[in-house]
């Protein structure tokens, strides 16, 4: 259950709760206005109602304040996101000025300039949500090979060929040019996954295209955990990380052509 599920049923259940004892506690004050010999039960039934209702109501409070306080961390860490992902652009643009400049005259170095471009896109990938891994995965027509990774991220798989887990997403995502998203799967950054694996991670592809032609597939993923530690309303990948994603894709296909 995420925790935007346990928040609604945690303000159902309390709403529920101080409506049941907000009617007692009207009811036992109703009864205790009478004249009988139960009137002091009545009366005590009545306040323990309120009390009861007093403290639901804080409780309620409290929780929409964590709610907020959760939001606004979460607002801030997209926002340090964003600025590390443009802080991290600039290597980027740097290589994407040289190889503009070297294309005409100087196209036997393109090759190293380009490999120095692809890193520079995947670390500036990996960091639109801490604990993400970015991979770029060149297509040559028949698989998937990864030429392009940030240099402290994990390990990932180097190919992924037909029959492969993922292949068939990898390949749709490029041939179409859409976008791929998904939460609680196995990553396919991990290669095809073991009986023990578990469907633990969010996973993005991002297709890399020129026009018509296409040039592969930049892949992000990272645990479901990670957006636990930020108490995220909905965890997964947001619309501004794809945006982000986007854009670097678009700088890493300028380059490449």
């Amino acid at each position: 259950m995420t925790n935007e599920a346990r928040e609604a049923v945690a303000d159902v259940t309390l709403k529920v709760l101080a409506f049941i004892f907000g009617a007692g506690a009207f009811a036992f004050s109703i009864l205790g206005g009478d004249e009988n010999e139960r009137r002091p039960t009545y009366i005590t039934y009545g306040v323990i109602c309120l009390g009861v209702t007093t403290i639901i109501a804080y409780i309620e409070s409290g929780l929409s304040r964590r709610s907020l306080l959760a939001r606004e961390r979460l607002a801030v860490r997209e926002v340090r996101a964003q600025e590390e992902v443009v802080t991290s652009v600039s290597a980027a643009a740097i290589h994407l000025a040289r190889i503009g400049g070297l294309r005409s005259t100087h196209s036997h170095v393109l090759a190293g300039d380009r490999g120095r471009l692809e890193q520079a896109i995947c670390t500036a990938a990996s960091r639109v949500h801490p604990g993400s891994r970015a991979a770029f995965y060149t297509w040559n027509s028949s698989r998937f090979e990864c030429t392009g990774i940030w240099a402290g991220a994990p390990k990932v798989t180097n190919t992924i060929s037909p029959g492969d887990s993922g292949f068939p997403d990898l390949r749709h995502v490029l041939r179409t040019g859409g976008v791929f998203k998904k939460e609680n799967v196995r990553s396919y950054l991990d290669g095809f996954p073991s009986a023990a694996a578990q469907p633990d991670s969010a996973i993005l592809l991002i297709p890399v295209r020129a026009g018509q032609e296409e040039l592969g597939v930049l892949a992000v993923d990272a645990k479901m955990e990670s957006w636990e530690s930020f108490s995220a309303v909905t965890p997964g990948y947001s619309d501004s990380n794809v945006r982000n994603l986007l854009l670097l894709a678009d700088l890493l296909a300028s380059g490449l052509k």
